[in-house]
Formats: C-alpha cells, structure tokens, sequence
C-alpha cells in the first residue's frame, strides 16, 4: 500500500507580540481617589479624664489617612472674657492695711487674670514715706508693692501682672504702712481673665497600651496625622477633661 505524505499544517501559531493588549483594572490602585470619610466626617469625643480605653479608628483597609485633633477646654475667670474693673480712693490719712480699691471675689469667678493698676497721690503734699507705699493683693496675700512717687497727682500705670484666684479671693490694692498725715490714696484696678488651655493629654496605640498608660502622648493642642489602616486605640490622662476630634479620610472603595 502507498505511503500517505503529511499534508501541509492547517494551524498557524502567532507571535505573543502580535497579541492585542487587553486593559485590565486594578482596584483601589490605579482608578483611586481620596474622599471624605464614609463614617460622616469629623468625630468628637468629650473626655472628663477618667474614662477607659476606648478605639477610635477600626481596622479600616480602605483608610488613606486620618487626623486627630486634642483640645482642652478654654478656661478663664468666668463665661464672659469680659474685663473687671474697680476705682476708689482713701480718706485722709488711711491706716495700714486700708484697701484703695477693691474688686470682689463675687466678680472674679476661679481662674487666671491678668491685672493692671493704676494710682496716684494727693491731699496734703505726700512725703519720703509715702513712696511705694502701696501694694497689689490677691485676697489677703501680697503679689507686690507698686511704684509710687510720693509726690502728689503723679499718675502711674503699673501691670499687667498675671493672678490666679480661687474664686473666693478679691484683687485689691492696699497701703502698705503709716502715710503722711492728711494724703489720700486712689487707684484704678483692672482684670481681665486670661484664657488657659488644659494642661491634659490622652494615650493613643495598642489597645494594651493604651489600657495600661503606655501609648503614646497628644497633648492638648496638638495634633496627629496617622497614614496606616490598623485600629487605633485612645484613653485620657485619668484626671485632665480634654476634647478629642478625629477625621478618617478614605480611598473610595469604587462600589
């Protein structure tokens, strides 16, 4: 029987580099953006300062970033930063110890001030011992004697010294000692509270961490800019109120 010879090949192979290139989508790599955080934007946690450890930011793969704000509160001498103000003089010949002027405790709630006196002499004509003869008191405890001429109608402005009261103590200003006989004394006080942040700071890691006062420290008035998905825990100082803001900036997750 005759031999058959092979027939020519009806299948062609094809070069790879003649292939058509086929896009292909890569999710949250090249068709990303950033946006606002799904969980609806800024997250604000109140602390008294004794609360326990608690997370702040989930285990989150699509986080991009995240920022966290630590404020304490402003305190002040009361609710309004409004200044306090007192005039008054002495009679003749005023005793040692006699208040000038006087600005109640009941106007002066807890708090710093900063205060600024202004006084002068006159009557009879003042003489050496009236010179710096009158002092700046908090309560009944001396913050310092103010420069004084002890020469009459010499106004001088004295301050700003910064006091802190109690709520219970009044700024005034006082003679110090014996004054000649027939001086008056007169003074001005103004106090205007001074606003204070709180000293407080909160803990921020490892829930183990932060459970056992080991985190790091953000103190009140920094601020923190975290660029990694894992969970972040929080807890206070355990004494200090502090505000803690938190903003979770997400890649948008294209679904």
């Amino acid at each position: 029987m005759a031999s058959e010879e092979a027939g020519p090949a009806t299948t062609q192979e094809k070069d790879v580099d003649d292939l058509p290139l086929v896009p292909v989508k890569i999710p949250h790599s090249l068709d990303t953006q950033g946006q606002a955080a799904d969980y609806g934007g800024w997250t604000r946690y109140t602390l008294a300062g004794t609360e326990q450890a608690q997370v702040i930011l989930p285990f989150d793969s699509c986080r991009h970033r995240a920022v966290i704000l630590c404020d304490g509160p402003v305190t002040a001498g009361g609710p309004s930063y409004a200044s306090v103000a007192a005039q008054g003089a002495t009679a003749s010949d005023p005793s040692t110890g006699t208040a000038v002027a006087t600005i109640a405790a009941a106007s002066l709630p807890a708090g710093t001030y900063s205060v600024e006196v202004t006084t002068y002499l006159d009557g009879t004509t003042p003489a050496a011992s009236d010179d710096d003869n009158i002092g700046l008191h908090v309560g009944a405890t001396s913050v310092t004697h103010l420069a004084q001429p002890g020469a009459a109608d010499v106004v001088v402005s004295s301050g700003p010294y910064v006091v802190n009261v109690n709520g219970a103590q009044s700024i005034s200003v006082v003679v110090v000692t014996t004054v000649t006989s027939g001086a008056v004394y007169h003074a001005e006080i103004i106090a205007t509270p001074v606003q204070v942040s709180s000293p407080g700071f909160v803990y921020l890691g490892t829930q183990a961490q932060c459970q056992q006062k080991l985190g790091g420290i953000l103190l009140a008035g920094q601020q923190v800019v975290i660029e990694n998905n894992q969970a972040l825990w929080m807890a206070p100082d355990g004494t200090d109120p502090v505000t803690v803001s938190v903003l979770a900036e997400r890649w948008d997750s294209g679904t």
